[in-house]
């Protein structure tokens, strides 16, 4: 019986996937497509599945008839076996073990076992360079002979070390959105570098008071200043002046509320919310109080990790949105390319270059400057990002707790812009500067540069 190895162990699970015997659930087209035969596995998740029709190959047999009592009375012929074809990927191994070590070292909440998800990409190609959700996995736990107790007991975990979170988990991405925000403003002609808002730590429309991560205030607050020191009263009050419309208009620039085009497929589209969306999904009208919070990246909005760091990407490379794909090649068992990996231009943004290269500096600041993202710099090294601290409530045994997750969304070097990142943690130890970290431990190692530890003694950011 055909075993398939997986010499790496949990290296690259969740996107290298694994085979397991082919069942009834499996789709009934492929099933008379491929004859499949007692012994064959069929791809069950990521490149296994997805390629799947490649790395089969074709079972080989002899061909007999017996008569009832078993002798054999006719050789009908033979069919030899046939290889399966060659699949190469765009990962690259040294940064797939240098993104799960980051990403495993996050110190979790306590009580609490990691989670999380990670994805670096190159800018320039949309090539998936490395990613990796936690927990994980080994897939050489799917081969035959492996007690079913102990595949049961994986399957059913409740961490659920199966869900790829890159692709197939959604989050609201918290303050990771403000330079959207900001963007929709000042392509609209509502926003100038140079406004300034005075945040007192609040901001009140009606009866309802939203406040600022930073309850003291910021004093007053221009644009970059905003995204640098992620001022929730600033993009409060400039996201409503922006507007719904606009700030939806953007992300969906973005790619945000719809599948990436990642090649691996079953991924989340998201949820770019909108008036017309709330009032058929909740049977309400959309209130200025909504506005509020979407331009912070709360309110009704879900991303993917993959998604949020196509939008680092896209600001890496001054406004283009590639395809992000990790199937660089494959070829048939004669050595035939069938299919070649290649950039693919999904949107170009329709903001001016200007516009765009003021987010982009405002996000240098934000690890450069001494900002709330501070925490993803890197000695010798200019990083751009931003952090972000989402809040979610999740009742557990009738009680209503309220987590976060922790963001980070970036790339470098600043001006010729190499890997872009996403960072997302689940119920975060110490808020988003813990996501940052990891993007720092990452870029320090991809381009041979010590970590930098500047912030002042006790210093926090939350945001």
């Amino acid at each position: 019986m055909p075993v398939r190895q997986y010499p790496l162990g949990s290296l690259a699970a969740h996107l290298i996937g694994y085979v397991g015997k082919a069942d009834a659930d499996d789709d009934d087209e492929d099933m008379e497509k491929f004859s499949y035969y007692e012994p064959d596995s069929v791809g069950k998740q990521g490149v296994e599945k997805a390629c799947d029709e490649y790395l089969r190959g074709s079972p080989g047999g002899r061909t007999i008839r017996v008569n009832p009592a078993g002798t054999i009375k006719d050789d009908l012929g033979e069919k030899q076996a046939e290889r399966g074809g060659r699949v190469t990927l765009t990962i690259d191994v040294r940064l797939q073990r240098i993104l799960e070590k980051a990403l495993g070292e996050a110190p979790p909440t306590a009580g609490k076992k990691l989670s999380g998800a990670a994805v670096l990409l190159d800018v320039r190609t949309g090539e998936v360079l490395a990613l990796a959700s936690v927990p994980s996995f080994d897939p050489n736990i799917f081969s035959p002979g492996t007690p079913g107790q102990t595949i049961e007991a994986v399957m059913t975990n409740p961490a659920s070390p199966m869900l790829n979170r890159t692709i197939g988990a959604r989050y609201p991405p918290g303050s990771t959105f403000k330079p959207i925000t900001l963007l929709a403003g000042l392509e609209a002609g509502v926003i100038s570098p140079q406004d300034t808002v005075v945040c007192p730590g609040f901001f009140t429309i009606g009866n309802h008071t939203f406040h600022c991560h930073n309850r003291s205030g910021h004093g007053s607050v221009d644009a970059e200043t905003a995204i640098k020191e992620s001022c929730d009263v600033w993009f409060y009050e400039r996201g409503l002046k922006t507007g719904l419309d606009n700030i939806t208009k953007v992300a969906a620039e973005f790619g945000l509320g719809q599948p990436t085009g990642f090649d691996l497929g079953s991924e989340g589209r998201g949820l770019v919310p909108s008036a017309a969306w709330k009032r058929t999904q909740r049977g309400e009208k959309w209130w200025d109080g909504d506005t509020v919070q979407l331009s912070i990246g709360q309110s009704f909005l879900l991303v993917t990790p993959m998604q949020m760091a196509c939008v680092a990407a896209t600001f890496a490379n001054r406004g283009t949105c590639l395809r992000p794909y990790v199937v660089k090649r494959i070829e048939s068992s004669d050595g035939q390319v069938v299919h070649e990996g290649q950039p693919d231009v999904r949107t170009h943004l329709t903001a001016k270059p200007q516009q765009i290269e003021f987010v982009r500096h405002a996000m240098l600041g934000a690890v450069q400057d001494g900002g709330t993202a501070h925490p993803a710099s890197v000695q010798g090294l200019a990083v751009a990002g931003k952090t972000g601290t989402a809040e979610y409530d999740k009742t557990v045994d009738g009680k209503t707790q309220r987590l976060d997750r922790a963001w980070f969304i970036g790339f470098a070097p600043y001006d010729q812009p190499q890997v872009a990142i996403s960072v997302l943690i689940e119920d975060a130890k110490y808020g988003s500067h813990t996501a940052a970290e990891v993007a720092s431990k990452v870029f320090a190692q991809i381009f041979g540069k010590s970590v930098e530890d500047t912030r002042p003694t006790g210093a926090t950011y939350l945001d």
